[in-house]
């Protein structure tokens, strides 16, 4: 009983974003100086945010399918889409967020404020 409950949770979380992001898409008052392309951008954006609000799938799976959606469909190239990861700023962020999983993962910053504590 909890699993199907589980499995319904987690097809309403996907199927939110999605929905929202062909809602967006498919719009038809876009406005005349807003390009097709940067509102496809915007409707993918959106439906990103909230997939990651809502949590269907881990942070890292989300952007990653993003990005691919973003590659195949078309509003932008592969090379201009890649050229984000390009930046030195981006990997000390993608750093920060894996070091910090791996201290609450170990326990090592609870250890080191047991021991400030003593």
């Amino acid at each position: 009983m909890t699993e199907s409950k589980f499995n319904r949770q987690f097809f309403i979380n996907l199927f939110i974003p999605i929905l929202v992001g062909v809602i967006i898409w498919f719009f038809p008052g876009r406005p005349a100086e807003v390009p097709v392309e940067g509102w496809h951008m915007l409707a993918i954006f959106i439906t990103t945010i909230l997939a990651i609000i809502l949590k269907p799938l881990p942070m890292g799976a989300i952007a990653i399918i993003s990005l691919t959606i973003t590659i195949v469909i078309g509003p932008l190239s592969t090379e201009t889409a890649l050229d984000a990861f390009a930046g030195t700023s981006v990997w000390l962020i993608v750093l920060a967020f894996f070091l910090s999983k791996g201290i609450i993962k170990t326990g090592l910053g609870t250890r080191i404020a047991y021991t400030l504590i003593e």
